[in-house]
């Protein structure tokens, strides 16, 4: 189902629709990889210390304060979400090794071309098979759980986002949208966030993956 016909967990969604996004970027990187130059492995490395940065906001909202909230609604969540603990730390590792290949790389060590691919691949294909059994998880605890319910713990996690965090996250997820979406995500939006959002976040993303 696409995330612009949900009406529940869009936020949730949205945030993995741009993870999504990200690991296609990835596959374009590793399908260019000849034809960057260190320079453009400097910027390239900009843009992925960006995805880490999305990565480790996403998780803190999960593990602050969604996964503890799913874990009282239904106990045996937090069994089936611990026991892809070892995926997390698999995760974590991937994204060390490939920012040691960046700095490998933008360095000019072309050597280090072949472990990037595989690195990049094997993260690719974590990352997917990681946001696709923990929606199953998910989508099986929010099934058993009143649609008004739900909305509301959503706006209360919607009001406790930092605005800075927002302003990391937002066009990130907007580039992952589609148009039905954009329109809902701006309607709902305050004023100040979508002259945030055109002032500054929509360029500053735009600069930062013109490189890929």
């Amino acid at each position: 189902m696409k995330t612009s016909d949900r009406k529940l967990l869009k936020g949730y969604y949205w945030n993995h629709d741009a993870i999504r996004k990200d690991m296609d970027k990835l596959k374009t990187i590793v399908n260019k990889i000849d034809s960057y130059s260190t320079d453009d492995f400097n910027k390239l490395h900009n843009w992925f210390i960006y995805h880490e940065q999305c990565i480790l906001a996403h998780h803190h909202g999960e593990d602050g304060f969604f996964f503890p909230i799913m874990r009282e609604k239904q106990p045996d969540f937090l069994i089936k979400i611990d026991a892809m603990e070892h995926e997390h730390i698999a995760l974590d590792e991937g994204l060390a090794k490939l920012n040691g290949l960046f700095k490998e790389l933008k360095s000019g060590n072309k050597t280090a071309l072949d472990n990037f691919i595989s690195a990049a691949k094997n993260y690719i294909d974590l990352v997917i098979g990681h946001l696709d059994k923990e929606e199953i998880i998910v989508n099986e605890v929010i099934s058993k759980l009143p649609e008004a319910e739900v909305l509301k713990t959503e706006l209360e996690y919607r009001n406790k986002i930092p605005r800075s965090e927002m302003a990391l996250l937002m066009p990130w997820m907007v580039d992952a949208m589609d148009e039905k979406d954009k329109k809902y995500f701006f309607g709902l939006a305050p004023f100040f966030v979508k002259w945030i959002y055109n002032l500054s976040a929509k360029p500053k993303f735009e600069k930062l993956t013109s490189c890929i």
